[in-house]
């Protein structure tokens, strides 16, 4: 990573660690939002009637943060996330359980996606040959290096990112943004610039075999992809042909 991060995960014989949340139903700001719909009388907005997402409680977020620093070695970065999540929630049972405790008769709206708002993700970042051993909360990237955790309830993996001086500029340019303006697309110019930076360099420190792998399972989708998707595709297929100049596209046939 650049400068700063750099100096203070090598430089110091301090440990770090991370966790990585998905929803937490107790502090959930989704949760607390339909609350407030329904002691207000709304309407509760939703997107669609088939969001689904992984939720954990407050008690297993603090035992993560506690794995998480058990696990923390010196000169690495371990991002940790618990591997047993259950089956994911589905928005709208939340809410229609939300009104049921309430008594509230606030009704339901479904508004569609906002513009930009990615109601498909990305199809290369989940790995269906790895998926499945992991955490549901790690993309095909980090499942790859994804190792048990300092406890049995969650998997860890060391952070790799290559070298990219310009990450600390870049962060002061975001930081001076916020400061200077609440303008969205201003804050959105220099956060966009600083999150393709970051995807850049994370790809440069992946293994070549996942790159195409992911490349490999995007491909097909081309046709129905979005601007950012494309560019991410296009990233997959480049880091891949160059972390491995030998290899002659078309990818591996899919297992």
């Amino acid at each position: 990573m650049g400068g700063s991060a750099g100096a203070a995960r090598g430089g110091t014989g301090t440990r770090f660690a991370s966790a990585r949340f998905t929803h937490v139903v107790d502090n959930s700001i989704i949760h607390r939002r339909l609350q407030g719909w329904a002691a207000d009388g709304g309407p509760m907005r939703l997107h669609s009637t088939n969001i689904l997402f992984y939720a954990q409680s407050a008690l297993e977020s603090a035992q993560l943060l506690l794995c998480a620093g058990l696990g923390a070695h010196a000169g690495s970065l371990r991002v940790n996330a618990l591997n047993d999540l259950g089956w994911p929630i589905n928005l709208l049972d939340l809410a229609l359980g939300v009104l049921r405790r309430t008594g509230s008769t606030t009704p339901v709206y479904f508004s569609g996606y906002d513009s930009g708002y990615e109601d498909v993700p990305f199809p290369g970042l989940y790995d269906p040959d790895t998926a499945g051993d992991v955490s549901p909360l790690l993309s095909a990237l980090e499942a790859d290096r994804a190792r048990p955790g300092a406890c049995r309830a969650a998997d860890s993996f060391v952070l790799a990112v290559a070298p990219e001086p310009g990450l600390d500029g870049m962060l002061l340019e975001l930081e001076q943004a916020c400061a200077r303006t609440q303008q969205p697309q201003a804050v959105r110019a220099a956060l966009d610039t600083l999150s393709w930076a970051m995807f850049d360099a994370t790809l440069r420190a992946a293994p070549a075999r996942v790159l195409a792998r992911a490349a490999l399972l995007t491909a097909p989708h081309r046709g129905r992809l979005n601007p950012q998707h494309l560019r991410m595709l296009d990233a997959f297929e480049r880091y891949a042909a160059q972390a491995s100049p030998g290899r002659a596209r078309p990818y591996p046939v899919l297992r």
